[in-house]
C-alpha cells in the first residue's frame, strides 16, 4: 500500500520542527563519511583539536526491510557503501550548524546530535548490537585525547551497573566462599573493561563496603540468608522509627551515609534478625529496647 502523500501544512510543520531542532544546543555529535569524498579526514580532524573518535570501515552492513520501506532503492540484504562514523564532543553545547560548519571537509551525511556517548561509543563497533556484524576495536582511530574506551565505559546508569556488580559479587560468594576485592578487581581487568574502570573511578569503596558486609555475614551466621529474602531498614537512632527498607545491606548504608551527611543519627536493622536489633559495624548485632523517655537503650 503506497504512503500517504503529506501535505503541505504537514510539511511546513515538518520544516518548523527541524529549524528548531537544528537550532538545539547539545555537547556530544555524530555522523557519517565516506572515505573517497575526504581523503584528508585524519590530518583535517586532527588539526581540529576536539576529542573525536571515528570508527574502523563498516564494510558490512545490510539495508534493512524497515530501510527498504523507506527507501525503495535500499533493497533489504544488500550491503551499503562502505562507510566510518565519527563522535565528537565538544567542550560546551553547540548547534547543529556550528558542527556542519566545523566538519565540513567531511562532507558529512546524517549529523545528529547524541543522547548517550557511551552507547554510541560502543556503536562505533556494533558492540552492543547483536543483528549487526561487529567490527574490530583495533580500526577505531582517536583524536585530541579522545579514549574510546573509556567513553564506552561512561555509564548511564552507575546504580544499575552497580547493582549488577553486586549480584556478580554475591553469585561469586556464594559458590566459593569469598568476597575480596583484589580478587574482584583482577577479574573485571580481564572479563569486564565497563567495571574495571568504575572501580578505577567510581564505585572502589562501595564495593567494598558491601563485601565486608557478606565477610561480616558469613563469620556471623547469617550468611544461609539469601539476598532476595533480606529486608534491611533504617533506623532513626534517637526516635526507633523506620525511616526506609531496602533489598540489600548496600543500599542501606548508603541511605545511612546519606542521612548522616545530614547530621541525623540512624542505624541498619533486619528483617531476618529480631527487630530490636542493628548492625554493630562489623557484621553482627546489637540489640535494644526502647525507653519512652530516653530513646533506644543497648545491651551490653
Amino acid at each position: 500500500m503506497p504512503a500517504k502523500k503529506r501535505s503541505e501544512a504537514q510539511k511546513e510543520a515538518d520544516k518548523r520542527y527541524e529549524a528548531k531542532r537544528r537550532g538545539e544546543r547539545h555537547q556530544i555529535w555524530m555522523g557519517v563519511f565516506y572515505e573517497e569524498s575526504a581523503p584528508h579526514w585524519r590530518q583535517e580532524i586532527d588539526e581540529m583539536g576536539l576529542p573525536v573518535v571515528v570508527s574502523p570501515v563498516h564494510d558490512k552492513d545490510a539495508w534493512t526491510k524497515s530501510d527498504e520501506k523507506k527507501d525503495p532503492s535500499h533493497k533489504a540484504g544488500t550491503f551499503k557503501k562502505p562507510h566510518r562514523h565519527w563522535l565528537a564532543e565538544y567542550p560546551n553545547p553547540v548547534n547543529f550548524e556550528t558542527v556542519k560548519k566545523d566538519f565540513a571537509f567531511l562532507n558529512s551525511s546524517n549529523i545528529k546530535w547524541v543522547k548517550s556517548k557511551s552507547a554510541m561509543a560502543a556503536y562505533l563497533c556494533h558492540l552492543k548490537s547483536p543483528d549487526k556484524s561487529k567490527y574490530d576495536p583495533e580500526g577505531i582511530v582517536e583524536f585530541g585525547g579522545a579514549n574510546w574506551r573509556d567513553w564506552c565505559a561512561q555509564t548511564d546508569d552507575l546504580h544499575g551497573e552497580m547493582m549488577a556488580m553486586r549480584k556478580h559479587i554475591m553469585a561469586h560468594a556464594q559458590e566459593t566462599g569469598r568476597a575480596d576485592l583484589f580478587e574482584f578487581w583482577n577479574w573485571c581487568d580481564e572479563n569486564n573493561d565497563v567495571w574495571s574502570r568504575l572501580l578505577d573511578t567510581a564505585c572502589s569503596a562501595a564495593i567494598e563496603r558491601y563485601m565486608k558486609t557478606i565477610r561480616g555475614a558469613m563469620k556471623t551466621g547469617t550468611w544461609n540468608v539469601a539476598l532476595d529474602e533480606r529486608t534491611v531498614a533504617v533506623i532513626d537512632e534517637e526516635t526507633g522509627e523506620r525511616l526506609g527498607e531496602f533489598g540489600s545491606d548496600q543500599d542501606a548504608a548508603d541511605y545511612c551515609d546519606y542521612l548522616e551527611s545530614l547530621g541525623r543519627s540512624v542505624s541498619m536493622v533486619g528483617r531476618n534478625v529480631p527487630e530490636n536489633a542493628v548492625r554493630d559495624g562489623q557484621g553482627g548485632w546489637n540489640y535494644y529496647t526502647v525507653n519512652e523517655e530516653t530513646g533506644p537503650e543497648y545491651e551490653c
